[in-house]
Formats: C-alpha cells, sequence, structure tokens
C-alpha cells in the first residue's frame, strides 16, 4: 500500500477539494529526500510519524514548498493546542541546542 504524506496525505485524509498534488510525497525504502519527476521520495525516518494534520503541515512546508490551496483548506482542522505543543517542543529543542553549543564553545579572547 502506498504511504503519502504532505500534501497528497491531507488532500487525502480531509477529502480537501484542491488541485492534484503534482509530485506527492512517498515513503519509500530510500535513504534521504528524492525529488523524482512525478513524487518526491521520503524516508521513513523522515515522515510525520502521526496522523497529527500540523505534523504534515510543517513537512509540507520544509520538503514540498507552500501549497496554498492545501493549506487553506486544512487550517480549520488544526488546533490552537496543536500549535501550541509545536512551538514548544521547538523551543525546548531549540533551548537544549543552544546550551549544547555553550558548553562546547570555547570563550573568546
Amino acid at each position: 500500500m502506498t504511504e503519502f504524506v504532505g500534501y497528497e496525505f491531507l488532500r487525502e485524509r480531509w477529502h480537501l477539494p484542491v488541485f492534484p498534488i503534482v509530485r506527492p510525497a512517498q515513503v519509500m525504502p530510500v535513504t534521504r529526500v528524492t525529488a523524482q519527476a512525478d513524487k518526491l521520495l521520503v524516508p521513513s525516518g523522515v515522515a510525520p510519524s502521526t496522523n497529527n494534520p500540523l505534523d504534515h503541515v510543517l513537512f509540507a512546508l520544509k520538503h514540498e514548498g507552500t501549497n496554498l490551496q492545501v493549506l487553506s483548506g486544512i487550517m480549520p482542522h488544526i488546533t490552537t493546542e496543536d500549535i501550541g505543543r509545536a512551538v514548544l517542543i521547538r523551543r525546548s529543542a531549540t533551548k537544549r541546542i543552544c546550551r549544547t553549543c555553550k558548553t562546547r564553545s570555547s570563550p573568546i579572547r
């Protein structure tokens, strides 16, 4: 069975009345995201691991560009709690990275 992610996943799952996705992202046994003429091949480790629409939107924005038709159709299905949770997760990851950089860097003289 074909596992789509990103915009195609959102279009199919929520039956969005949008144009077909020209290059749908598809989970395949590859080692990195690879663009082909008719699809975007995505390793399972990069693909969203949940059916949460925000995870697929963030994936799509990073790897597929901007599709305003899909984004405007899916936004009513994304809760403020999902957005708040995503912001907190990213903020804590950024703080963790910054702390790591500070402990590894030598003082400037």
